[in-house]
């Protein structure tokens, strides 16, 4: 017997128990949909395009500008700046300018998904500078009047030393208060929402998420022609070692991480996720609805990643990377109702064209003009 078919017995004795030891995991394993989704309904006109940007860790050109007070950091540290100096030098601007290249008279705002700069300060003046800085120079490749909404990532909230706490409150205070200039209205917690036309947006810190605020959002807008979950790390979980760095994706979150998944099964939602430095589209779909993500990367590190091609396509390569760890497959939960899946290290820029007659995702690697996939996702 073959560790595929182990775990998909398994699960499905684990099903069939319905009482016992096994019951958390009957609730946990998605069953794919027995149907194709429900036709939908008339949509509410209004077309607009949105730029989406994945990890940018903005780390200025020379170190000195915000670590030359740190004399001993360590060397994983210096290869990341390293990296980060390297892009922000030459690629990092091209991106942002090729980005810009595609925006249109309807291009209503852009989004970043988490890891907006590096981090690693060792004093909160500086980590603040450093935000400043970094979203001052997407606003000046974007444009000043083009809103840009910030999703907060783990680099948002590192510091060099082991304390966390004051970078994380003063990140929190700043993104809070550029926000509520982007975004027109009162925010006042990094999980957070607004709307566009008729179309949900919800923003989410996956360090610290809040529950009631995406219940809130939820119910204050249940119809709402698309929704969409912005968090830097996913919902549905990336194929690698990083296994739990998702939403609520720790083992003492089991219980928020079921209740998250089911109410965006139920309401059709799109997850857009950074955090992995991978290009990556994952859907599942069940009797309770779909949940469509999209991973985003523009980490563009080295040169070679704006032209990647896939290493993992289809719904049956979901998984595979942890069946080659012994005892780490945690994969099975989700596996069964994988419906489409594609994986590659691209890194550039994407614009998501969001109307009447549905949502496409656009991804470019590097500064490229072309997509190198085109994605429907509604």
């Amino acid at each position: 017997m073959t560790r595929r078919e182990w775990i998909k017995g398994f699960a499905a004795g684990a099903l069939a128990l319905g009482t016992g030891p096994w019951c958390a995991l009957q609730a946990a394993v998605l069953r794919r949909r027995r149907g194709p989704m429900p036709p939908p309904v008339e949509r509410a006109p209004g077309d607009y395009s949105v730029i989406v940007l994945g990890d940018t860790h903005f780390d200025g050109l020379v170190h000195a500008t915000y670590h030359g007070h740190n004399p001993n950091p360590p060397a994983y540290q210096i290869e990341e700046w390293d990296r980060n100096a390297g892009m922000w030098a030459d690629r990092c601007p091209r991106l942002l300018q090729a980005a810009a290249a595609r925006m249109t008279s309807d291009t209503a705002f852009a989004i970043q998904l988490g890891d907006l700069v590096q981090g690693d300060c060792n004093d909160n003046a500086t980590h603040e500078q450093m935000a400043a800085d970094a979203f001052a120079a997407i606003k000046n490749a974007l444009g000043q009047s083009l809103p840009l909404c910030l999703v907060t990532g783990n680099h948002d909230i590192r510091k060099t030393d082991t304390d966390s706490t004051g970078a994380a409150d003063t990140y929190y205070a700043w993104q809070c208060a550029r926000m509520a200039e982007e975004m027109g209205k009162t925010i006042d917690n990094t999980t957070f929402y607004f709307t566009h036309g008729p179309d949900l947006y919800i923003s989410v810190n996956f360090n610290s998420p809040s529950m009631p605020i995406i219940e809130e959002a939820l119910a204050a807008h249940p119809d709402a022609r698309y929704k969409f979950l912005m968090t830097h790390g996913p919902v549905l979980p990336s194929d690698t070692s990083s296994f739990t760095w998702h939403l609520w994706g720790g083992n003492n979150s089991t219980a928020n991480r079921l209740k998250l998944r089911k109410m965006l099964l139920e309401n059709d939602v799109i997850v857009l996720a950074g955090h992995l430095h991978t290009t990556e589209l994952t859907e599942v779909m069940t009797d309770e609805g779909r949940i469509t993500q999209v991973i985003a990367s523009s980490v563009w590190s080295p040169e070679s990643r704006a032209r990647s091609q896939p290493s993992r396509i289809g719904p049956e390569a979901y998984g595979l990377w942890q069946e080659t760890v012994p005892g780490q497959d945690r994969f099975a939960e989700y596996r069964p109702a994988v419906t489409r899946y594609l994986r590659s290290s691209l890194a550039g820029y994407m614009r998501m064209e969001v109307g009447a007659r549905g949502v496409t995702m656009r991804v470019y690697g590097g500064a490229s003009s072309s997509p190198a996939h085109v994605w429907r996702l509604r």
